[in-house]
C-alpha cells in the first residue's frame, strides 16, 4: 500500500515536470489571458458618445443645404403680393429699408403729431408704371426719420409682402412721395439680404411710365 502511494506520487511529479517544460519550449503558444473589464462608468461613456456620433450623423443626413443666392442687376420687377400690382424697382444695397410710392393716405383718428399715430391703421394707395391703383390698409410699425441731402423726412413705415424671382418676403416698407423718381419702389436690404447678390452690370434698366402725381395727404377723426 505504501509502495503503491509513492508511485502514483512519482507520477504526478512525472507529469507536472513535462508539463512546465513543455510550456517553456520554444514556439509554445503562451496561455490566454483575459483582460480586466472596463469599470461600469467607463463603458457608459463610450456607450453614450457612440449614441451622440449616431445622431449627429442622423441629423446632419437629414439637413438640406441652403438655396444658393441669386445675382440680381440693378433693377427688377417686384410684385406687391396683397395688391396684386408689379412694379419696377431700383435695387439699392446701401438702402437699409424698402420704400414705396404711394399716391395718397388717410388715418383712421390721425393726429398732426406723426409719432402719435404710430399703431394705428394707415389706408393707402399704391400707383405702378401701368397706371394700375390698388389700395391697402395697414398698422403703421414705426415712424422713421430719414436724413437726406436737402432735409430730415418723417416716414410711416408697415410691413408689405414683395415678392421677386420666386423669393417672398414679408418686410417693413416706408411710405413715401417718389413722384419725382425714376421709380415708385425702392428695393432696400432688408428684402436682399440671405436670397440676393447684387451685380449692377447684369441687367438692363427697366423701362417704365415715370409718375408724376403728387400724393395727397388725408386724415379722418
Amino acid at each position: 500500500m505504501i509502495r503503491s502511494l509513492e508511485s502514483w506520487r512519482l507520477l504526478a511529479l512525472t507529469c507536472l515536470t513535462v508539463a512546465t517544460l513543455a510550456s517553456r519550449a520554444p514556439g509554445a503558444e503562451p496561455a490566454p489571458t483575459t483582460s480586466p473589464e472596463q469599470p461600469p462608468a467607463a463603458a457608459a461613456s463610450a456607450d453614450a458618445n457612440t449614441e451622440a456620433d449616431a445622431a449627429t450623423a442622423d441629423a446632419g443626413a437629414g439637413e438640406e443645404e441652403p438655396a444658393p443666392k441669386q445675382v440680381i442687376g440693378a433693377t427688377a420687377a417686384v410684385q406687391v403680393v396683397d395688391g396684386g400690382l408689379t412694379f419696377p424697382a431700383r435695387v439699392d444695397t446701401g438702402a437699409t429699408t424698402t420704400s414705396l410710392h404711394v399716391e395718397e393716405w388717410t388715418i383712421k383718428d390721425g393726429s398732426d403729431d406723426m409719432t402719435e399715430n404710430v399703431g394705428k391703421v394707415i389706408r393707402f394707395c399704391i400707383k405702378n408704371h401701368k397706371g394700375e391703383i390698388e389700395w391697402l390698409e395697414r398698422k403703421i410699425v414705426e415712424l422713421a426719420t430719414i436724413k437726406t441731402s436737402v432735409q430730415e423726412e418723417q416716414r410711416y413705415k408697415v410691413n408689405i409682402t414683395l415678392a421677386c424671382r420666386g423669393v417672398e418676403k414679408k418686410v417693413l416698407v416706408s411710405l413715401k412721395d417718389r413722384s419725382h423718381m425714376e421709380y415708385p419702389l425702392l428695393l432696400g436690404r432688408n428684402f436682399l439680404e440671405g436670397d440676393f447678390l447684387v451685380d449692377v452690370e447684369k441687367s438692363p434698366r427697366i423701362s417704365e411710365k415715370k409718375l408724376r402725381t403728387k400724393p395727397k395727404s388725408t386724415q379722418r377723426s
